[in-house]
């Protein structure tokens, strides 16, 4: 726990949904990238923290809308063959 993270991705693909989403979840939350939004929802409540002797964590309610724009460039402060084969 004091170090790193875990992952966890599973996928359901299939022929005649009609509405598809992509969502992550972790231990803070939701991230739902049909909304844009991180939502608190599926994070670690008070409630299940104790029974493990951890801290909650749930994260506020935001929208990536609203957050710092992203860096879309090929040269985010790589090597210059890191940056020519992204632009490749």
């Amino acid at each position: 726990m004091s170090s790193g993270f875990q992952v966890l991705f599973g996928a359901r693909m299939h022929n005649g949904d009609e509405r598809p989403t992509e969502i992550y979840y972790s231990i803070g939350g939701m991230l739902t990238l049909n909304t844009n939004k991180v939502l608190p929802r599926g994070g670690l409540t008070k409630k299940l923290a104790d029974e493990m002797k951890m801290p909650a964590n749930l994260l506020p309610e935001f929208s990536l809308s609203d957050a710092e724009a992203a860096v879309t460039s090929a040269n985010t402060g790589g090597d210059h063959l890191t940056s020519n084969h992204v632009r490749n």
